[in-house]
């Protein structure tokens, strides 16, 4: 979205949906959702990036499958990291000789 697009975006998003900015990791259908309604297929399209600019950020090979729903993605995503912080806890216990 542009400079402009954006602002006004999460200003309808929050005065129409009643979802801050911080709630969205925890709302996230609301946000998929939102942008279907305000962008009809395009919103699709804003999905789908979100998701790649997700996985890229943290460096994640993405598998995209059209039919899968954006949140599945996102979810994914965390345990997948979470499992990563588990292992390299465990991994620094180990060396450390930490029980």
């Amino acid at each position: 979205m542009g400079a402009r697009v954006t602002p006004a975006f999460w200003y309808h998003y929050q005065a129409h949906l009643g979802v801050t900015r911080e709630e969205i990791p925890y709302r996230l259908d609301t946000l998929f959702s939102a942008l279907k309604g305000v962008f009809g297929v395009g919103g699709d399209t804003l999905g789908k990036m979100i998701i790649k600019k997700l996985y890229a950020k943290v460096e994640v090979p993405l598998k995209y499958t059209p039919d899968r729903p954006f949140k599945d993605y996102v979810e994914e995503l965390k345990e997948f990291l979470a499992e990563g912080i588990m292992q390299h806890d465990e991994d620094n216990s180990s060396a450390t000789g930490e029980k």
